[in-house]
């Protein structure tokens, strides 16, 4: 029955994937991983199954490793864990170290996207001693600048520094130039992190020199803005506006929509700077609107993808279930097929030689224990059937933490959208202030208006109603749970709450209410007042569990 099983598999397998072997679906996985996920997603799928069959542990493991690549490209960082994993054990079975190692350095980016950056850590140092040991300097320079990333992150820039300068050495060793247009680019991060923005303009200039002769406009675009960004923090604007104006007008013309809209935000940094405030409102609301757009296309596309992503995993599990099903029912005929032989050999028996009585019974005792065998293994056939429902429960699960999670980082982006316009409109504000006393009397008016509108705006931004939609979205129920702790609560408190309910910081809370962080302590005591929390109580703890 094994054998013919196998058969079986093997014959659908190679329908399946129309003539292919397992090596070629993968090759041909990794060529659509890019252009087509849910493409590359079947091929993989087709050659794990086939790799499988065929026993071939190594070309399993790679598979699966592609599978880890192809969810987190698409931000679902835990499914493409769990295929990481798979593949490590594969690989630490058969004593692969350098895959082994490999393989470390893509579960340390998933980690470090998870936020728990020393398990990221702790992955990376071993793929590092790994490297050192055995002199394969070209994974080296991956190892020193994935860590010269996060001990910037980290704020250690001397440790940052001595490691994106050991990549470049490796870089430069291998004749590797966009490895070292890369890291001049980070270098360049690191000092201005530091605020050393006259050095970090100099690295980045070096970077854009590389990258325009590699023709690598997309990196060459970063470059200028990031030229553009020191220059406007040393002062020199004119320079500022010409470095960053040239990105824009080089992501415009690529059709590079979130670099563009990144130089927009820029110039509108550039012109707030200059005291050009109506100038820098207007590229703000520009980039703020195409990032939106950019957003939600992107989001949308992901959503459509990871779902695509999980009903092909399902209707894997349903085909899986079908052939549990289809081995049951054969077990079944086959059974029904050798009990109605054995009545046929019963009754000759009887009929025909009485002397073989002995042999009859002993016959019907091998039949018996046939029949036990099989409904042995229809049990542990209904068993694994059960285990596999469980698994697309967990499937679905996670699904819907996915939602959850893209939900928040919408909300997040929303948030961040207001703050940037509230700190313009506050900066705005502050410069029709000092103006007024500088107007003539019949001016003073139209500036009041125009500083009242702007106060306005704070309290009654639409952006405000659209915010309060997509958070009921996420977290249902909220609002009536406060309420029911509290009918006194007014529509600012209902704000505040909301807003340390995504999580954020007082300042960010304050700019986005347009007050100042002490009438948001204020608000924030009557809050608890109303909401009757005990003295020493977390307010912010309280309502992160709602």
């Amino acid at each position: 029955m094994g054998k013919y099983l196998l058969l079986v598999l093997l014959i659908c397998g190679t329908v399946a994937g129309f003539g292919q072997n397992a090596r070629g679906l993968y090759k041909e996985a990794v060529l659509r991983e890019k252009s087509s996920p849910e493409e590359a997603y079947l091929s993989a799928t087709k050659a794990l199954k086939l790799a499988e069959l065929e026993e071939d542990q190594l070309l399993e493991a790679e598979v699966l490793q592609l599978l880890g690549k192809i969810f987190y490209d698409q931000g679902a960082f835990m499914q493409a864990m769990e295929y990481y994993h798979e593949s490590d054990a594969i690989y630490m079975e058969s004593h692969d170290e350098d895959r082994h190692a490999q393989n470390q350095l893509e579960l340390a980016k998933v980690y470090y996207y998870l936020k728990q950056p020393d398990k990221s850590f702790d992955l990376i140092t071993k793929a590092q001693s790994f490297y050192e040991r055995t002199g394969a300097n070209k994974w080296l320079a991956e190892v020193y600048g994935q860590l010269g990333h996060m001990y910037e992150k980290a704020e250690k820039y001397d440790t940052a520094w001595f490691y994106e300068n050991k990549a470049l050495k490796l870089h430069q060793q291998f004749g590797d130039s966009a490895g070292v247009a890369r890291v001049y680019e980070n270098l360049g991060s690191i000092l201005e992190d530091k605020e050393d923005y006259a050095q970090a303009r100099h690295w980045f200039s070096k970077a854009a020199s590389f990258n325009s002769a590699l023709k690598n406009e997309v990196a060459l675009v970063g470059n200028l803005n990031n030229i553009g960004d020191s220059y406007r923090k040393m002062g020199v604007l004119d320079s500022a506006y010409f470095f960053t104006h040239r990105a824009l007008e080089i992501s415009q013309s690529l059709e590079l929509r979130y670099q563009e809209s990144s130089a927009l935000r820029d110039l509108s940094k550039v012109f707030l700077d200059s005291g050009e405030s109506k100038i820098a409102y207007q590229y703000l609301d520009k980039s703020s609107q195409l990032y939106e757009e950019l957003y939600s296309q992107e989001a949308g596309k992901q959503v459509a993808l990871l779902q695509t992503l999980y009903d092909l995993e399902r209707k894997n599990a349903e085909i899986i279930e079908l052939e549990n099903q289809q081995r049951i029912e054969g077990i079944k005929r086959i059974g029904m097929m050798a009990g109605g032989l054995s009545l046929l050999l019963i009754g000759g028996i009887v009929v025909s030689r009485q002397r073989l009585k002995i042999r009859k019974n002993q016959q019907l005792m091998d039949q018996e224990k046939a029949l036990h065998k099989a409904a042995l293994e229809n049990s542990e056939l209904q068993a694994e059937q059960l285990k596999m429902e469980l698994e697309h429960k967990q499937l679905q699960e996670k699904h819907l933490e996915l939602e959850l999670e893209l939900g928040q980082k919408a909300l997040a982006s929303r948030m961040l959208q207001l703050i940037e316009k509230n700190k313009l409109l506050e900066a705005l504000r502050e410069d029709i202030y000092e103006i007024e006393s500088e107007v003539p009397a019949a001016t003073q008016k139209k500036v009041k208006y125009i500083a009242n509108q702007i106060n306005y705006s704070f309290n009654h931004d639409k952006s405000w109603e659209d915010f309060r939609k997509s958070f009921e979205q996420v977290h249902s129920g909220f609002f009536d749970k406060l309420k029911k702790g509290s009918a006194e609560l007014t529509s600012n408190d209902l704000r505040i709450c909301a807003l340390m309910r995504i999580n954020l910081g007082s300042k960010d809370i304050a700019s986005l209410l347009g007050i100042s962080t002490d009438s948001l302590r204020v608000a924030r005591y009557r809050l608890r007042k109303k909401l009757n929390i005990d003295q020493g109580d977390n307010l912010r703890k309280f309502i992160l569990s709602i």
